[in-house]
């Protein structure tokens, strides 16, 4: 299913797709535009607020070019173990080190939280 359009309804999010299967495939929502979406509102979310999690995670998040490597840190992730990323993605390296690889569990846990808060 390709995934035509998305919107925020009041607190959700709804995505559109062609077929007549309304199940999305993990990767197809993970590398879709509603998925950068929600990434970056994320982020502003924590620039908003100040969060010290933005500087934890060693990505300029302030640049699109920052902001585009955080994403694809994020996509490859889900198909490759960290060690692996940090081979293909040089600025993933510091997470091999316990107290980085933390850092970036908790913001993918607030990452996860801020998705489930609009249902």
């Amino acid at each position: 299913m390709e995934i035509k359009q998305f919107g925020r309804e009041n607190e959700n999010i709804i995505i559109h797709g062609d077929g007549e299967n309304c199940t999305l495939l993990i990767k197809e929502l993970l590398y879709s535009d509603a998925c950068e979406d929600i990434i970056n509102r994320f982020i502003d979310n924590l620039h908003s607020h100040s969060s010290p999690l933005l500087n934890s995670i060693g990505f300029e998040v302030e640049t699109e070019e920052g902001r585009d490597q955080l994403i694809r840190l994020l996509q490859t992730l889900c198909d490759y173990p960290l060690e692996q990323v940090a081979n293909l993605i040089p600025q993933a390296n510091c997470f091999l080190q316990i107290s980085q690889r933390e850092n970036l569990c908790k913001f993918v846990e607030e990452l996860n939280d801020f998705w489930h808060s609009f249902r």
